[in-house]
């Protein structure tokens, strides 16, 4: 073999390890995860212990991923939108795959518990773990109330951020927190109607819901973080948050509207799309906007 061919295989090795952590979902984990620390820090912390934190945290989101995907092979293995993911597209075995998982976690879990040893970071980061491999995960084959486990391990980024950046217990972690878990209900859900036949095809329960029971708590969900959104931004009575606030949640409630008005794959995905772009708007408004 020549050093060529090692080297080349050698990087489809890595791309394939990285396809196992589900990047674009655990680049969302390290944005959160970021937002949270720099406004707990204001922006005085390290660099070096900032990056180390966001590092750890996206490890221990790739463990958790890596683990999902473990579980989830056979069922993965009858989806479109799945199948061609590493352990059953038969690029790694499954061994290999818990090996890569389980490094991941425990090297992320103990960086974490370093770089934020007197805060309840590490620790937030290990029951999110589990409960999105231990009951989330297994969830999904029985009901659709699956994704209720699931938003809270995906609401926790955030609030470990904040933990590891030095923030105290209080109403802004809560806050925080109850954004990201509400959040997750409109994108789950358009997810859901996009791809229900796959889910239907791997005896998945995540859409065995009736669609007004969907629609309402879309309702709901677009309304309660639209009251999260001007809660968590209290402090920043301008007339710019304001204005961002109204044309940001005015977005998103016409797309919810639309979406729970006719759940089509059209409406769906353009639900889909507003609300993870709703996420980091809202975000970054609170970080970049002064007071």
């Amino acid at each position: 073999m020549t050093p060529l061919t090692q080297w080349q295989r050698l990087v489809e090795k890595v791309k394939v390890y990285g396809e196992l952590t589900k990047p674009r979902l655990s680049f969302l984990v390290v944005f959160t995860t970021a937002i949270g620390y720099l406004l707990a820090s204001g922006w005085d912390g390290s660099y070096a212990h900032f990056i180390s934190v966001v590092t750890a945290t996206y490890l221990i989101v790739g463990g958790a991923n890596a683990f999902n995907q473990i579980l989830e092979r056979d069922t993965d293995a009858l989806m479109k939108r799945t199948q061609n993911r590493p352990i059953p597209s038969a690029r790694i075995s499954v061994k290999e795959g818990t090996v890569i998982g389980a490094t991941m976690t425990a090297v992320g879990s103990y960086g974490l518990f370093l770089l934020a040893p007197l805060t309840p970071a590490a620790l937030l980061a290990l029951v999110s773990l589990a409960i999105y491999v231990l009951i989330y995960t297994p969830l999904k084959r029985v009901s659709w109330l699956c994704t209720f486990a699931g938003a809270v391990s995906g609401a926790t980024p955030p609030v470990i951020g904040w933990f590891a950046g030095g923030g105290p217990l209080g109403l802004v972690p809560l806050l925080l927190f109850a954004v990201q878990y509400v959040w997750q209900f409109p994108h789950f859900w358009a997810i859901g109607r996009l791809y229900r036949d796959d889910y239907m095809r791997a005896g998945l329960k995540v859409m065995s819901v009736k669609t007004t029971t969907i629609a309402i708590l879309s309702v709901l969900s677009c309304a309660a973080l639209v009251l999260l959104s001007f809660c968590l931004l209290s402090n920043k009575p301008s007339v710019l948050t304001l204005g961002g606030l109204v044309l940001i949640n005015g977005w998103l409630a016409t797309a919810v509207i639309r979406f729970v008005t006719k759940m089509s794959r059209v409406t769906a995905r353009t639900l889909l799309i507003t609300a993870d772009l709703w996420l980091p708007c809202i975000f970054l408004v609170l970080i970049f906007l002064p007071k």
